[in-house]
């Protein structure tokens, strides 16, 4: 997945020092991400939609219902613009202007496809079941014929992309070095709570699920 495709729409004016390239630095922030937040024009106006997804090889898998106008929508755009960030931590700074945020972030653009073969569905269907919690699909009830037809899988290629991070501590200019206030980073962590089952669970989540999602699935590990 080497980037051969930059252009005016890729290509980082501002920062450059932060830009990544290379394929295992982006698969690892889009397999480390859940939600991605999608731009298109729907009827004339920009809308952004979040939505969680998968990664298969080179390219990004997302569903929703055959009926939602937004994903019509997405399907019939000639582009769309897919973002994932993971925020690792406030960057605290002793100035106003110098503070920032540690981050890891990618941007993609390109032509959403319709996945229309059932075993290609129940394929991504399963890879997006199993990015929320690793082996989650083993042992569900799989889907019907009809939550099949009625349910839209779309796949957006990573060819055309732009990636950039953050890390480290804040700037501090030379004239704030001896002012008396606390500058650092602040580490944020995304990690499961207790599970809460529903009134028709009668048995508790399985510990090794539980454990696959903490599979340091933490932003600012």
């Amino acid at each position: 997945m080497d980037n051969k495709n930059k252009n005016n729409r890729t290509k980082i004016n501002r920062g450059k020092n932060h830009s990544v390239d290379d394929k295992s630095s982006i698969y690892q922030i889009i397999d480390e991400g859940l939600i991605c937040h999608i731009a298109f024009i729907r009827d004339g106006y920009p809308v952004v939609l979040p939505t969680n997804y998968a990664r298969d090889n080179d390219n990004i898998i997302i569903h929703g219902s055959q009926k939602s106008p937004f994903y019509l929508a997405m399907k019939l755009a000639e582009s769309i613009c897919l973002s994932i960030t993971l925020l690792d931590g406030l960057v605290l700074a002793k100035s106003a202007f110098n503070h920032s945020v540690n981050y890891r972030s990618v941007i993609i653009f390109g032509k959403a496809v319709e996945i229309t073969d059932k075993p290609e569905k129940i394929y991504n269907l399963k890879k997006i079941i199993d990015h929320v919690i690793p082996n989650r699909w083993e042992g569900l009830r799989a889907p019907s014929e009809r939550e099949l037809d009625e349910t839209m899988l779309l796949s957006i290629p990573i060819i055309e992309y732009s990636a950039k991070c953050r890390a480290g501590q804040p700037t501090v200019s030379t004239s704030d070095e001896c002012m008396n206030i606390w500058s650092g980073v602040l580490p944020l962590s995304l990690k499961a709570g207790v599970p809460i089952g529903d009134t028709f669970s009668t048995n508790s989540l399985p510990a090794i699920e539980l454990q696959q999602y903490n599979r340091e699935q933490i932003i600012g590990k």
